[in-house]
């Protein structure tokens, strides 16, 4: 378990999925991460996503949880979302928790959080497109499929389809999780 002097204790039993990333990040694309881990653990009480927001703002994310929450059916799994800082003990604690490191990003540039998880021997659920290819493959990852599609740069208002991202194949992302 994991705990501090400012937050109560969180109990992860039974296989943990873990993932690192910044909800505000258009890129991150984490509701295809949480409505696949629902859907391929529905009736598995001991499936838990533990996802560590690392934004400012508990409410830039909540309420969108919340909604995503209702679209989905009844399920026994665990989405629990940790905001706010963490001392680096805590934050080992809680990584030291997971059995599997996810990433369902559209592209990324480096993607820290599931190089080090990767890195300290935990096997990823993400795709192997943009800088992950340099380090996520089927020999040490369960392979997310994607296909490249129009998009935009993150620092452009006008939001003009001018570069590539990958589309995450949902339904590979479901079959990384049940595998």
């Amino acid at each position: 378990g994991v705990s501090s002097d400012t937050a109560t204790h969180l109990d992860l039993e039974g296989v943990v999925y873990i993932s690192v990333l910044n909800p505000e990040d258009g890129r991150k694309n984490w509701e295809d991460m949480v409505t696949a881990f629902c859907w391929a653990f529905k009736d598995n009480p001991r499936a838990t996503l533990l996802l560590k927001m690392t934004n400012q703002n508990v409410s830039t994310f909540l309420g969108a949880l919340k909604l995503l929450f209702s679209t989905l059916p009844v399920f026994q799994c665990r989405v629990v979302a940790v905001h706010g800082f963490l001392s680096d003990e805590e934050m080992s604690a809680l990584t030291g928790c997971a059995h599997y490191v996810v990433n369902s990003s559209l592209c990324e540039g480096q993607c820290l959080p599931l190089m080090e998880s990767m890195g300290q021997g935990v096997p990823a659920i993400a795709p192997d497109h943009t800088a992950m290819a340099d380090y996520v493959s089927a020999q040490n990852a369960f392979v997310v499929g994607s296909s490249v599609q129009p998009g935009f740069w993150p620092f452009d208002e006008k939001r003009s389809l001018r570069t590539l991202r990958y589309r995450i194949d949902w339904d590979s992302l479901h079959k990384a999780f049940k595998a």
